[in-house]
């Protein structure tokens, strides 16, 4: 084995790899993984995962060039590279089978697998033969020396995938054990972002809600949350990791209580927001929420966005409604929030928001973007930058697809 054009034809091979998947996932089947999006993790689940993309594509490569060295390269020629790379297309793409056999895949995406699988092996193997070639003899013992050093390398970028996973993947917030029932989806589907500091999401008896123990959020002038990609923000909130279907109705409840010493300055704060999916993939910038409840220097404000376009070129390209506006939140009490919406960019959406039983909001119209799913919901804290500090407490939060299952006996005049 020649170690210097291995690793030439491993960087190579992985290149084409990474080229090749940009090309066939990202613009040539985007839009059909946007079309089934209720199949694949959300994508913020994607994105914390992103690493083992590349990681997956570096091993697919290196056993890919491993096996070329070993087998073929000492008699290779174009045409035997070219069915080189049909036969490891057609063993990769035996799995495409058996997973259309057993998942609900639309057929026409199970078919561009093994077209693309199958034209990107074969490029793969035009790529090794022309950077690869063997020395005339190798030593059985620096062959053996070579292969030691291949799996420590292995080891160090699993190592390092792991340091990155877990360690340098932003901030962490420590576990949240709940202390009331309906905290109880912190143990499974729920997922807390903040800056990770003991104070910034932590149970609270000292202020309970009909009986019932609250989540105490708090942010501090400095405090940061920084995600997996390094880009920070201020915020401590909580992920319901919830993607209703397009066009259905939910019901959620939210109780929220902030002091009498809240700040009250020229700056928004996000309680609770409605947030789309982006479609990166296909150069979409990032959402403003779908919805969101905004409390700024005193007021509190409803704000929907909408647009029927299937990708939105700017930020501000979707409408925005405000159904409700007031110059003054009360304070120092619980305020008991109920909200049912229709999730649709069409006109068959709708949203109603009682405030303590009594009905403010009654919208109809778009509510959302032109996407399959609906928006996954979010409470807490998010707010732009201040020296201030924020705290407010959340309770009784829940969600699901009639007023009976949050509690709720809805009147709508």
């Amino acid at each position: 084995m020649n170690p210097k054009r291995f690793l030439l034809a491993v960087l190579a091979v992985f290149g084409v790899a990474v080229i090749t998947d940009l090309l066939m996932h990202g613009v040539w089947l985007g839009g059909t993984y946007a079309e089934t999006a209720l199949l694949w993790r959300p994508e913020p689940e994607q994105l914390d995962r992103l690493a083992w993309v590349p990681a997956g594509q570096l091993l697919t490569a290196a056993m890919f060039v491993t096996l070329w060295a070993t087998g073929f390269a000492a008699s290779g020629t174009w045409s035997r590279a070219c069915w080189f790379g049909v036969g490891i297309g057609l063993l990769l793409q035996g799995m495409t089978l058996i997973d259309y056999a057993m998942e609900p895949l639309p057929g026409r995406l199970a078919l561009s697998w093994f077209a693309a699988g199958m034209a990107q092996s074969v490029l793969m193997g035009v790529v090794v033969f022309l950077v690869y070639r063997p020395l005339p003899e190798v030593p059985a013992g620096q062959t053996r020396r070579f292969v030691r050093r291949l799996l420590a390398v292995a080891a160090a970028v699993a190592a390092l995938i792991f340091v990155r996973e877990y360690y340098l993947s932003g901030t962490h917030q420590p576990r949240i054990h709940p202390t009331a029932p309906w905290m109880q989806p912190l143990d499974s589907t729920w997922v807390a972002d903040s800056p990770g500091k003991p104070y910034s999401i932590q149970t609270t008896s000292d202020l309970r809600d009909d009986g019932e123990d609250a989540l105490r959020f708090e942010l501090r002038g400095d405090d940061r949350f920084v995600d997996r990609f390094f880009r920070s923000s201020s915020r401590a909130e909580v992920d319901s990791k919830d993607f209703p279907p397009m066009h259905s109705v939910r019901w959620y409840a939210i109780d929220v209580f902030l002091p009498a010493d809240f700040p009250r300055e020229k700056n928004w704060c996000v309680l609770a927001q409605w947030h789309g999916v982006d479609k990166r993939q296909l150069g979409e910038p990032n959402r403003i929420p779908v919805m969101a409840f905004v409390y700024d220097d005193g007021r509190f404000l409803v704000r929907i966005r909408h647009s029927a376009e299937r990708v939105l070129k700017e930020e501000e390209d979707s409408a925005r409604e405000t159904p409700y506006e007031t110059p003054s939140f009360p304070l120092n009490q619980w305020n008991h929030f109920v909200v049912q919406a229709r999730w649709s960019y069409e006109a068959d959406g709708f949203v109603n928001v009682w405030l303590d039983g009594k009905p403010i909001v009654r919208y109809r119209g778009p509510v959302g973007y032109n996407d399959n799913v609906g928006p996954y919901f979010r409470f807490g804290l998010y707010h732009g930058p201040t020296q201030k500090t924020y705290v407010a407490w959340f309770s009784r939060v829940r969600s699901g697809t009639s007023p009976e299952d949050i509690g709720f006996n809805p009147t709508i005049p």
